[in-house]
């Protein structure tokens, strides 16, 4: 489960490194981001 923005800015990261944690901090992160680039 990989995000669609990691998949289209070419970062692959190993499905089994993620945890719910991870993914909740990555969407925040990536959600911060994409606002400041906006």
């Amino acid at each position: 489960m990989i995000p669609r923005t990691l998949q289209e800015n070419g970062v692959k990261i190993p499905p089994h490194a993620w945890s719910i944690k991870d993914l909740r901090d990555l969407h925040q992160y990536m959600t911060g981001v994409i606002s400041k680039n906006r």
